[in-house]
């Protein structure tokens, strides 16, 4: 897997599989660039600070704040609370990211939930504003400690999918696989991190503050479900290369390279 975290500078590890497009603005919104940027040096690539020439040397940090928080679907869960709405605390967070700064630590790393009620997942297609505004409040904080901030999830929201998933792969589109390897799946993924970015600029969050976006947290598969559970026929991913699902070096191959064109893809939105 670190071969391919280094393939595209990214690290990886819940968007919608709605088909659709960002919805227009009425004023354009533009990002500001990012202070630390990627380089080669002697052939390896590094990070490096813009304004210094300097190369940047992570020191970072996870920080978590966890409750017992009701899921979409009813039951309880112990999770990621620290941006839910009602639950967002800017005083003690402040308070913290200065201790963090003080520490000698640059970049903090933190959970977006997507799982649970007061989480990123808004009505239809879109997200929480409230959430979008903690997340876009701590953004503004990084900047004035001067950390920088990895954003990482676990998952995607998923919707009710416009049709069922063709029977080569699981159902109702609840793993990796479709997430993954499928061109609904990258189009999801896609929606959600503009969807992110969009919201963030419009509420003129500092989003150069923004190290990096894991794109997964834990990155697996799903062996037990198809397509990687069948042991006969062939399946075409959304890179169009199609596999022979017998081999077990073609499954390899199907995932090793599905997993970077989805990186590539996703990266370029």
């Amino acid at each position: 897997m670190g071969s391919l975290i280094q393939r595209s500078l990214v690290f990886t590890g819940a968007v919608l599989l709605a088909s659709g497009s960002i919805p227009a603005q009425g004023t354009k919104l533009v990002a500001p660039e990012h202070t630390i940027a990627v380089r080669i040096v002697d052939n390896n690539a590094e990070l490096y600070d813009r304004t210094t020439k300097k190369r940047f040397v992570v020191r970072g940090t996870n920080y978590v704040r966890i409750a017992k928080l009701k899921k979409i679907e009813g039951d309880t869960l112990l999770y990621h609370s620290t941006f839910n709405s009602g639950r967002y605390n800017a005083a003690r967070l402040q308070n913290d990211m200065q201790k963090i700064a003080k520490d000698g630590y640059n970049v903090v790393r933190v959970f977006l939930n997507v799982a649970t009620e007061g989480g990123i997942r808004g009505k239809g297609n879109g997200l929480s504003t409230d959430y979008v505004k903690n997340l876009a409040d701590f953004l503004t904080k990084a900047r004035k400690y001067k950390l920088y901030v990895i954003l990482t999830l676990d998952w995607i929201p998923i919707p009710v999918p416009s049709s069922p998933a063709p029977s080569a792969w699981c159902s109702g589109y609840q793993c990796s696989s479709v997430q993954i390897l499928t061109p609904d799946g990258i189009r999801a993924n896609q929606l959600f991190f503009m969807r992110l970015v969009r919201d963030l600029l419009s509420r003129n969050a500092p989003t150069d503050r923004i190290l990096a976006y894991e794109l997964r947290n834990e990155m697996t598969f799903d062996s037990d479900l198809p397509p990687l559970s069948l042991d006969s026929g062939s399946i075409t991913t959304a890179n169009g290369r199609t596999y022979d699902l017998a081999s077990a070096a073609e499954k390899n191959r199907m995932l090793e390279e599905g997993l970077i064109y989805w990186i590539d893809r996703v990266r370029e939105s």
